[in-house]
């Protein structure tokens, strides 16, 4: 029988409220030449039952409990497809999203790895908040080096990736798709995105990850491996580059500390990575992403708020923040120095959040009262506004300062 074009990974785990509904999103692609494994990795419910259901499309493998890396590596050692890509079994896919995705491969030939967007939905699927997609860029280093952005449902890759990168390191159980993708692309394939939001990522209890020191811990190791590679540039061994990636690492889990209301360990973490990187304090894209990052999760059933009032909670949430650190003992130099460039960094912010809402008085009198805290700092994010207008590109507070 001729191997398929694609094959698609599906690790399960006690994934029975949602495994059918992942699995019928396959089934429906308008692309057909693609096989479907799927891992059950020691599930204790009816997973198994449940993905029977779609025997004889549906390759089932069985493993005792071994964490999501072992149960992919399963997958990736029976795969016969030239492209390999995964789907988390509470995720599902839009019907284009197979053709969508090996259109950019044959368009490029050169290209290694393709990927997309998502649009985050809840348990019931209902929507949360809008799309997200990521910028197009061929070399994901360095965007990689200071964060996941591209999540595992989110992937497609040539086979060939896989035997130069290696495969999942099943020591890892919070982050091995980062430690992945680092290696993919040191090894030198270009990455594509495909600018649509092709997954519907599904946030609820379960697939939040709450041990937030062993994410710290294991972060910090993906990352001291991707730094002490050989193949890692010149231009990104420079301290700068490492003090932005491990300090990243630790505000992106002090967010999700926070937004699980663990208020002392997560600031803790947040004072850490501004430690590392302390400009992070003056750009106001540092707070319009906390925001997002850290503000509670909508719930199936409730009712999403409007513009003003989504905005009203992340400017409320935001100098929470910001006044709860400056309040901190011993803060370090490079830290407290900078107490009235935070504040004018976050009104800019602040300003943002309003112009998205529409409401124009406040946006004036939030840049106002930046300019008022610290002119230089106002000034600067004003500026870069203007440049990224000009070339319709983000705006300015979502641009790095350097």
């Amino acid at each position: 029988m001729a191997a398929p074009a694609v094959s698609v990974i599906t690790a399960a785990y006690n994934a029975g409220r949602f495994v059918e509904e992942t699995l019928t999103s396959i089934v429906a692609q308008t692309y057909q030449d693609f096989e479907m494994i799927v891992v059950d990795d020691g599930s204790t419910d009816d997973t198994r039952e449940r993905v029977l259901r779609f025997a004889p499309r549906v390759t089932l493998l069985s493993q005792a409990n071994g964490g999501v890396a072992a149960a992919l590596n399963a997958g990736l050692r029976r795969a016969r497809g030239a492209y390999v890509t995964f789907l988390d079994a509470d995720d599902v896919w839009v019907p284009r999203r197979l053709e969508r995705v090996m259109r950019a491969f044959e368009h490029d030939r050169g290209v290694g790895a393709v990927y997309h967007g998502y649009a985050a939905v809840d348990e019931a699927g209902a929507p949360l908040g809008g799309a997200f997609v990521p910028p197009p860029r061929g070399d994901v280093l360095e965007p990689l080096l200071c964060g996941l952005f591209i999540g595992q449902s989110m992937i497609t890759l040539r086979r060939a990736c896989f035997d130069r990168a290696g495969i999942f390191d099943t020591a890892l159980r919070t982050c091995p798709d980062w430690d992945l993708l680092l290696r993919v692309a040191l090894s030198g394939e270009r990455f594509c995105c495909v600018s649509e939001a092709l997954v519907r990522y599904r946030i609820h209890g379960h697939n939040l990850t709450r041990n937030f020191a062993r994410l710290v811990r294991e972060g910090r190791i993906v990352l001291d491996r991707a730094f002490a590679d050989p193949r890692l540039p010149r231009a990104l061994q420079s301290g700068a580059v490492r003090a932005r990636a491990y300090g990243h690492l630790s505000i992106s889990v002090a967010a999700r500390c926070i937004q699980q209301d663990q208020w002392s360990d997560g600031l803790a973490l947040l004072l850490d990575g501004i430690r590392a990187h302390p400009r992070v304090l003056v750009r106001p894209s540092f707070y319009l992403d906390l925001a997002e990052r850290a503000l509670p999760l909508s719930r199936a059933g409730e009712r999403q708020p409007q513009p003003a009032a989504r905005s009203d909670r992340a400017i409320g949430f935001l100098t929470d923040v910001l006044a709860r650190l400056f309040e901190m003992p011993n803060l370090p130099p490079e830290v407290a120095r900078r107490r009235r460039h935070a504040w004018s960094a976050l009104w800019v912010a602040a300003a943002a959040l309003q112009n998205a809402a529409g409401r124009r008085p406040l946006v004036v009198s939030n840049l106002a009262r930046a300019l008022l805290v610290h002119p230089a700092t106002a000034a600067a994010a004003l500026v870069r506004a203007g440049a990224a207008h000009a070339a319709e590109a983000r705006p300015a507070w979502n641009q790095p300062s350097e």
